[in-house]
């Protein structure tokens, strides 16, 4: 079956830590046991529910065997408000204690947000994809050539990223991830110049929000319309002399 590139995909250009789409998502580390309550944002309103829960012992009975890194599809489980107790429910993952949940989008235009909430006599907020911190990572892929600013919105420093026009034979077959770091102080490297394929993956040392914006695109034509300049060119017609006097018709009616 042949793959269809989803056009939505090459209309983000600006990427958001806080509205995760299909060319970013987030890593969140379960330091400890226990059962959370996750809930998906689309700007303020809440679109899904789902369970986590985090486990020291692989369980011996029929349930599944926790794995060190589960995938949360947020998409998938954004669902009318009637449907999310069911959900709650339904859409159950489990990880091992001190493994890692994945909050990625499959589709659409994306927007979310997700916060966790340990369940017990009180429930407590232990995870917010709106301020990351050092148990978290943010991974964004950034695919219109162009020069970029990265923001770091809480501490409001800044670094410079060069998306490179690709060019055959200059692409990464197996592109690795350039790592970038924000402290109290500084985003580090401050300028940092990736291909189209390679993705950004940021840490923090900090309360973080990212924003990543478009600042001057770097756009060229394309070869059929360089070869349609370059013939107009040649066959531009040469100016009149105007030094030569004008030829005057004479129409005479019979």
């Amino acid at each position: 079956m042949k793959s269809v590139l989803n056009p939505l995909v090459f209309s983000q250009v600006n990427l958001d830590s806080a509205s995760l789409t299909m060319l970013t998502s987030t890593i969140h580390k379960v330091s400890e046991a226990g059962i959370y309550d996750g809930t998906i944002k689309r700007g303020s309103d809440t679109v899904g529910l789902f369970r986590l829960t985090a486990i020291d012992v692989v369980p011996t009975d029929c349930a599944k065997e926790a794995k060190s890194q589960v995938n949360i599809d947020l998409k998938s489980l954004d669902l009318p408000a009637t449907d999310h107790i069911e959900s709650l429910s339904n859409n159950c993952f489990q990880v091992k204690t001190g493994g890692y949940a994945v909050f990625h989008v499959s589709g659409g235009a994306g927007g979310y947000s997700v916060e966790l909430q340990k369940t017990g006599e009180q429930k407590t907020k232990v995870f917010d994809s709106k301020k990351l911190d050092e148990n978290d990572n943010f991974i964004a892929t950034v695919l219109r050539p162009g020069t970029y600013n990265i923001t770091n919105i809480d501490n409001k420093t800044k670094a410079e990223l060069i998306v490179a026009y690709p060019e055959i034979g200059k692409i990464p077959k197996h592109p690795q991830a350039v790592k970038v770091e924000c402290t109290p102080k500084a985003i580090t490297p401050g300028k940092v110049k990736i291909n189209p394929t390679e993705p950004l993956l940021f840490s923090f040392k900090t309360t973080s929000g990212i924003k990543i914006e478009l600042t001057k695109p770097e756009d060229r034509p394309k070869k059929n319309e360089q070869t349609k300049t370059i013939k107009q060119t040649k066959t531009q017609p040469t100016p009149p002399n105007k030094n030569k006097p004008p030829v005057r018709h004479l129409h005479i009616n019979v």
